[in-house]
């Protein structure tokens, strides 16, 4: 978590991000708002209503991130879904930074794109 986290951090500026635990997630589309890892691994209510939410999960693995709506479903254009990355499982191997590096990179410009078609 605190790879990705600093990932984050670092490389992705078009909006906040807040992590919610998988265990959480049903919690959080019923409406509660103390489901978010804060900054000590500890689960904090932040209240996000009337605020413009995208989401991003877990894909075939726990580096593979995708843009979908809340029920996990693709978003349709002009949002971006997934990067795909040559020979994924060595890069993990190799540089799981690097890895998750250019994922969140990607998408950090996709959905700039994106929110300037809207």
């Amino acid at each position: 978590m605190a790879l990705l986290k600093s990932v984050f951090k670092e490389h992705f500026h078009v909006c906040a991000v807040l992590f919610v635990p998988d265990t959480l997630y049903k919690k959080f589309l019923d409406g509660d708002s103390k489901v978010f890892i804060g900054e000590f691994a500890d689960i904090k209510q932040i209240d996000i209503k009337g605020q413009n939410v995208l989401y991003m999960a877990h894909g075939k693995d726990e580096y593979q991130y995708l843009l979908t709506d809340k029920e996990g479903k693709q978003l349709l254009a002009p949002w971006p879904y997934k990067k795909i990355i040559f020979f994924p499982a060595l890069q993990q191997l190799i540089d799981k930074k690097a890895y998750i590096t250019k994922q969140i990179k990607w998408f950090d410009k996709k959905i700039r794109i994106a929110l300037q078609t809207q």
